[in-house]
């Protein structure tokens, strides 16, 4: 939302002012509560241009794999665990050549 502050909002990493970096969102009894966030992964988050990272782990989000991780040109680490994301993973997943880390454990893929 504009005029927000979304970064600091738990999980949201930043760098120079706004400027959104990593999503760590997870579950964990830690931080919120395991698997409390239901729904799924917004394709709207390919407008995060400055992403490196994305960890959603320990969640009940649905879905597919999501696409818009192949539009994130700075994307680096890739983590996803222990939600119900499912379907076949996506044929081209090698072209994500700039991820130097991916886990995608403990969840419903396919493939």
């Amino acid at each position: 939302k504009k005029g927000g502050d979304c970064c600091s909002w738990m999980g949201v990493i930043c760098i120079t002012g706004d400027r959104v970096t990593e999503l760590r969102i997870s579950g964990g009894d830690t931080v919120l509560g395991k698997g409390t966030l239901y729904g799924t992964i917004s394709p709207s988050l390919v407008k995060l241009q400055h992403l490196e990272a994305v960890s959603f782990t320990y969640l009940k989000i649905t879905g597919s794999f999501p696409q818009f991780l192949f539009r994130l040109p700075k994307l680096n680490l890739i983590r996803i665990s222990g939600t119900h994301i499912s379907g076949p993973l996506p044929v081209n997943i090698g072209a994500l050549s700039n991820v130097g880390e991916m886990t995608l454990d403990n969840n419903r893929f396919t493939g």
